[in-house]
């Protein structure tokens, strides 16, 4: 996939509760689904049918991807036909919903009258979040081709880092101390000075052992 040009982006908001534009869109595919349940015979589906089939015809065919990358959480995929001053981006109790809407309106002359007539069009998706993200340095990049990527970084990520390589330090710092203990035991037994060499806490250990004698 080409990686998307830079261009006017969606806003991100992160809200203690998500806004009107995504109850809007449940209410009117609640009110489809209705609609589709009084218009079948009893044994023709089943409230899910009716569900799925109102959602089809209410939101356009959008199909975003949410893969896990390590440090980050990716959202990317095509929303062809939707501008980005046009979509919104929400993050709010650890789950993600992404939604559009656009607006289209047309006109003809028909008897010398001239009738307008508009149609829009949604698409919705939410997704739960595999781990809690820092909303501050969520990154958004859309392109006029119709391409929508958003990057989240994961919280606390970095500071476990940090704790990480410290942890990995420590012990590469005794083993250079041990080292070179072992090379000094060594330079002092080849010069024939050993008592140099050996630790203050053994050369005391001898000097008692005699006086008792």
């Amino acid at each position: 996939m080409a990686s998307p040009s830079p261009t006017t982006k969606p806003v991100v908001h992160v809200r203690d509760s998500f806004s009107d534009s995504f109850h809007k869109i449940q209410n009117m595919i609640r009110e489809r689904a209705y609609y589709n349940f009084l218009n079948r015979s009893f044994h023709d589906g089943d409230s899910l049918t009716d569900w799925f089939q109102a959602r089809s015809e209410v939101l356009s065919d959008i199909d975003l991807q949410l893969k896990d990358q390590g440090k980050n959480i990716v959202v990317e995929g095509g929303v062809t036909g939707f501008t980005p001053q046009e979509i919104e981006v929400e993050v709010c109790d650890g789950e993600l919903r992404v939604s559009g809407s656009h607006k289209e309106t047309s006109t003809s002359k028909q008897d010398g009258n001239t009738e307008s007539k508009s149609q829009t069009r949604y698409f919705y998706q939410s997704f739960p979040l595999p781990a809690a993200v820092n909303e501050d340095k969520i990154q958004v990049k859309s392109s006029k081709s119709g391409t929508l990527k958003l990057t989240l970084p994961k919280k606390g990520l970095a500071s476990a880092n940090k704790v990480s390589a410290k942890s990995r330090a420590a012990p590469s710092k005794l083993k250079k101390a041990a080292t070179g203990s072992k090379a000094k035991i060594a330079k002092a037994k080849a010069t024939g000075n050993t008592r140099k060499a050996v630790p203050v806490a053994k050369k005391s250990a001898v000097k008692r052992k005699s006086t008792r004698g």
